[in-house]
């Protein structure tokens, strides 16, 4: 109780600066909080989810299709325990600035190769029924202003609606949400016998195949006996990690993953700079309190604690502070533009990393004040006027 005394002592004494150090960590908390997260997401969340399915596309890139007849010769593959496939429509709501991922898939496959996606067994046999149906997510549902049972009008600046009809005409069965172990994803699907019936150009073609492949199997090693498969085909393949592929992606925008972890590592060493000053000019300001604690019989571990302490006040209160307010922060984002971004808050694993990374920041920034705190003796503290 003494120390603890002593330490709000210490902290009322040094309001001004404590408070500037606490800030400086809270800015930075914050930073990484909001970029992590987004960083989480582009990466596709958990790894347990992002490394289990491949992503097959033709080698050309994402422009150009692959023939639906593709799938059988991959599910005849070994290693191979299920094949869904997924099309891009190219339709937005209204204007071309509201244009979410809207997808073209085999229900049964994309719900066995989606665990992460989350929505009731009423809901799922609602679509399944109603092939004009249309599963979006909760957040975009919410954006748009639809409800189940409604009829969504859709327009696609690739394929032309059928029957020389205005819009694509989905019917609203349900909403989901994707949870963070899938990236928390904001997007609808279709039916893609549906879509594929409908339009009038690329038919029996798909976008891309989503390949599971069996417990055990190597999924690299899978991957390319897929793409050696086709290579000689008039459409070869580039199979990835549902990982790989998003990271390959984002990186036609320039290599944001690697930016953002480039901004944070920047930000935390200067973080560690400024705590560690701030700390160290703190405790040679209180040589003369060291000085008169020795003389009252405090030990050296007791010493150290009180400046390992102080620096646990600036950093912890920069956490709780920080983490809180990026909670806050991409809530409010993401529930903005979830046609643009993904349903991530604050992912459980950022948490943890916020946590490992506050710990080191603690203890290394410890280590010269508390050097200097240890370094001082009773006869010189004495005679060191008192900096204010």
């Amino acid at each position: 109780m003494k120390t603890l005394s002593l330490l709000k002592e210490l902290i009322l004494a040094y309001k001004l600066r404590i408070a500037l150090l606490a800030i400086a960590s809270t800015l930075a908390f914050l930073t990484y909080g909001v970029l992590g997260s987004f960083k989480y997401s582009l990466n596709s969340g958990d790894a347990s989810v992002s490394e289990s399915r491949l992503i097959v596309t033709h080698k050309m890139g994402l422009m150009q299709s692959l023939p639906l007849a593709y799938l059988e010769q991959i599910q005849q593959l070994p290693g191979v325990e299920s094949v869904g496939h997924a099309t891009w429509q190219g339709l937005y709501f209204q204007t071309q600035k509201n244009m979410p991922m809207i997808l073209a898939v085999k229900p049964n496959e994309w719900f066995e190769q989606h665990p992460d996606m989350v929505l009731d067994t009423q809901t799922k046999q609602r679509f399944h029924s109603e092939k004009d149906g249309i599963l979006v997510s909760e957040a975009l549902a919410k954006k748009y202003d639809w409800n189940v049972g409604e009829i969504i009008p859709l327009k696609s600046f690739i394929f032309m609606p059928p029957d020389n009809k205005p819009a694509w005409n989905y019917r609203l069965t349900g909403t989901f949400h994707s949870d963070e172990s899938g990236g928390g994803r904001n997007y609808a699907i279709t039916h893609y016998d549906y879509f594929d019936q409908g339009r009038n150009v690329w038919n029996n073609t798909v976008g891309t195949f989503i390949v599971s492949p069996t417990p055990g199997s190597d999924i690299m090693s899978l991957a390319q006996a897929i793409d050696a498969h086709f290579i000689n085909s008039t459409h070869p393949t580039s199979s990835n990690t549902d990982k790989e592929f998003h990271s390959a992606f984002f990186t036609q925008f320039g290599n944001i993953v690697q930016l953002i972890s480039m901004v944070t590592i920047i930000v935390f060493i200067a973080l560690q700079l400024i705590v560690t000053s701030g700390m160290t000019l703190t405790v040679r300001q209180m040589s003369r309190q060291l000085g008169i604690l020795r003389v009252i019989g405090y030990s050296n571990f007791q010493l150290y604690n009180l400046v390992l302490g102080l620096m646990f006040v600036i950093v912890g209160s920069g956490v709780a502070l920080g983490i809180a307010t990026a909670a806050g922060f991409n809530v409010l984002l993401t529930s903005s533009m979830p046609q643009f971004l993904p349903n991530v808050f604050l992912p459980m694993k950022i948490i943890v990393e916020v946590l490992f990374i506050a710990v080191f920041i603690v203890f290394l920034g410890t280590l010269l004040p508390g050097w200097l705190a240890l370094k001082s003796s009773i006869l010189s503290t004495l005679t060191i006027e008192q900096v204010s």
